[in-house]
């Protein structure tokens, strides 16, 4: 298996392929290495948007989270939607607020 270490002393990262079966002796023998994990992009939700500093591969996933989502405010901001998508939804949206008007106006 490949493990990813981080040299205490210089800081480089360094990846040695070592047998699970090893890696208790490897850590042993060799003190000035340390466990390195790459984290992925942090992402935060501030109640409109989300924020991150991420790449093109992540945003890619957001986009088909988004895609599968389509009314979450994560498809508003990482789904590209089509042309089709974008008339079809404003029709909608127009439709709405013609009920919404018509049943507030029968309520009064």
């Amino acid at each position: 298996m490949e493990y990813t270490f981080k040299n205490k002393k210089t800081g480089k990262i360094v990846t040695r392929d070592i047998k699970i079966s090893e890696y208790d002796e490897f850590k042993k023998n060799n003190p000035h290495l340390e466990r390195y994990l790459e984290s992925p992009p942090a992402v935060a939700y501030n109640g409109k948007t989300f924020i991150s500093g991420t790449d093109n591969t992540w945003k890619e996933v957001l986009s088909k989270i988004g895609q599968q989502n389509p009314a979450s405010p994560l498809a508003d901001q990482y789904y590209q939607r089509s042309i089709k998508e974008v008339k079809s939804k404003n029709i909608v949206n127009k439709h709405k607020d013609k009920v919404k008007k018509l049943l507030t106006s029968k309520q009064k």
